[in-house]
């Protein structure tokens, strides 16, 4: 288990990446979720990461640190039902109307929770 969330950790960091090298790739992305019933995998994604950190939270350095992200994807892949397609939507354009120096931001964030989701489950070294 602790393989898969060091494997959650470095797809985040390459999906930050992409994002920050191309961010019309993102912006392709949020329109391609947004798109039928295609909101359901972001709600299976942000779910299936958020159970993979609970799971394999204690077996980390820092479990705490793997819970509380385990419960913040958790909360996002809930959140997406309750806010409903048509308000989701509308927070996707927010988005894919923002600057590339934003989108390039958010994917700093993206990639630094990456990081930091590997470092958590990284095999000691020395």
């Amino acid at each position: 288990m602790k393989l898969v969330v060091l494997l959650v950790g470095l797809a985040l960091i390459a999906t930050g990446l992409a994002s920050f090298a191309l961010p019309e790739r993102l912006r392709g992305a949020l329109a391609w979720f947004t798109a039928g019933n295609r909101l359901a995998l972001a709600v299976m994604g942000r779910l299936g990461v958020g159970l993979t950190l609970l799971l394999g939270a204690s077996l980390t350095r820092w479990p705490t640190a793997g819970i509380t992200l385990g419960l913040l994807f958790l909360a996002g892949g809930a959140a997406i039902p309750v806010l409903g397609e048509a308000r989701t939507t509308r927070i996707a354009t927010w988005w894919i109307g923002r600057s590339n120096a934003a989108l390039r931001a958010w994917s700093a964030v993206v990639i630094a929770t990456g990081g930091f989701i590997a470092w958590l489950a990284a095999p000691d070294v020395g």
